[in-house]
């Protein structure tokens, strides 16, 4: 008789999903980067030569209708409200800003996705371990109406339960390396080979995504003295950018989305296998589907 086959993994389908969403960023990543290197080098050669800088031309016009005008004659009457025009090397540099935008926006995007990942991940673990709902880890600092359980043993209770009653990545990544101390192991820099304190990039790389999202790429004052020196020091060999007068402007490239989107999914990754081993579960089981394709 062959091998009794290996219980199915349920934390295969949180780390599958966050997978199949880091795919697609790093794809659409590959893209942009493809089409952005093409074009660079298209605008270089073109100012090199005489007529280039005079021939070189984006512009684009934001049109707009007035909501409540009805013209008589049905016609639309469409305004243009501004426009965006850049000429010359101007319009290089313009490429070059997008480029950046577009790595910066892929760093928020995949944090997203890691997020969503841990409400998930979260909530199978407090399905599978229903005495953990009582613990002083997932009980402390709770909002004082915060309920006590799952309204079922349903797992899109619990996914509404861990969404409603927890905050965001950083809080559930405590509660869960709390949790399985296999987590907070790996997590250290001498240990994974990664060789990366994953809870210091947790750190600044929070920053870094609410900088973006929030205030057009540019980490405040207030969030660099927040950081400290050492998450400064890893703020700028993975999230490069340059000092102004407002803050730290990110200028990403597309390098360091790519690098930022494989530590989310190697993060995943690492409290998948983790939490698994502690349950006896196959730390492998993700494996046997294959890789993500995305067509």
């Amino acid at each position: 008789m062959g091998q009794p086959r290996a219980a199915a993994n349920p934390y295969d389908i949180p780390l599958r999903a966050g997978f199949t969403q880091w795919v697609l960023l790093n794809g659409v990543m590959f893209q942009f980067e493809t089409h952005y290197k093409h074009r660079v080098a298209e605008i270089e050669r073109a100012l090199k030569s005489q007529r280039g800088p005079t021939r070189l031309l984006a512009a684009a016009s934001l049109l707009i209708e007035d909501p409540t005008f009805w013209p008589v004659d049905r016609w639309a009457r469409p305004f243009p409200i501004g426009g965006h025009f850049k000429r010359g090397r101007r319009f290089l540099t313009a490429l070059h800003e997008s480029m950046a935008r577009e790595a910066a926006w892929t760093v928020a995007q995949a944090f997203e996705a890691f997020e969503t990942f841990l409400k998930d991940f979260s909530a199978v673990y407090l399905k599978r371990n229903p005495a953990q709902l009582s613990s002083l880890v997932w009980t402390k600092r709770r909002r004082k109406t915060a309920s006590v359980k799952p309204r079922t043993r349903h797992l899109r209770d619990y996914r509404d339960f861990v969404r409603s009653e927890f905050r965001g990545a950083d809080d559930l990544a405590k509660r869960l390396r709390e949790s399985v101390p296999g987590i907070a192991l790996a997590e250290q820099k001498d240990v994974n080979v990664y060789l990366l304190d994953f809870v210091e990039w947790s750190a600044v790389v929070t920053e870094a995504r609410h900088a973006v999202v929030h205030a057009g790429g540019v980490l405040s004052p207030a969030q660099l003295k927040r950081l400290g020196p050492a998450r400064i020091g890893l703020l700028r060999k993975h999230f490069p950018g340059r000092q102004t007068a407002s803050g730290y402007r990110l200028t990403l490239g597309a390098e360091d989305a790519r690098k930022a989107v494989q530590t989310f999914a190697a993060y995943a990754l690492l409290m998948y296998k983790e939490t698994s081993l502690r349950e006896e579960l196959d730390s492998e089981s993700f494996k046997r589907r294959g890789r993500i394709r995305l067509f």
